[in-house]
C-alpha cells in the first residue's frame, strides 16, 4: 500500500513528476502502482525507470491464450 496519497500526489510531487505520471495514466498506467513504485524507490526512479520496470514485468509472464470452446469454457496455458 502506497504512502503517498492518491488525492495529494500533485501537491508534494515536482511538476516534472506530475506531468509524467499525468502521462502515464492517460496511457492507462494504474495510479496506485505509481505511487508505490515511487514510495519503494524514488521519483527520479520513477522518471527513469518505470515504464521499463512495467514492461519488464509484464512480459517476463508469456501467455499463451489458446481459447478452446468446451461447452462455454475456455482454457488459457501460462508458459514460464
Amino acid at each position: 500500500m502506497s504512502v503517498t496519497l492518491t488525492v495529494n500526489y500533485k501537491e508534494i510531487f515536482k511538476a516534472e513528476t506530475v506531468e509524467f505520471i499525468d502521462e502515464l495514466l492517460e496511457d492507462n498506467y494504474d495510479l496506485n502502482s505509481i505511487l508505490e513504485f515511487v514510495d519503494e524507490h524514488s521519483e527520479d526512479d520513477l522518471l527513469t525507470y518505470y515504464v521499463d520496470y512495467v514492461d519488464q514485468g509484464e512480459s517476463s509472464l508469456s501467455y499463451d491464450y489458446d481459447a478452446v470452446d468446451n461447452g462455454g469454457v475456455h482454457i488459457f496455458r501460462r508458459y514460464y
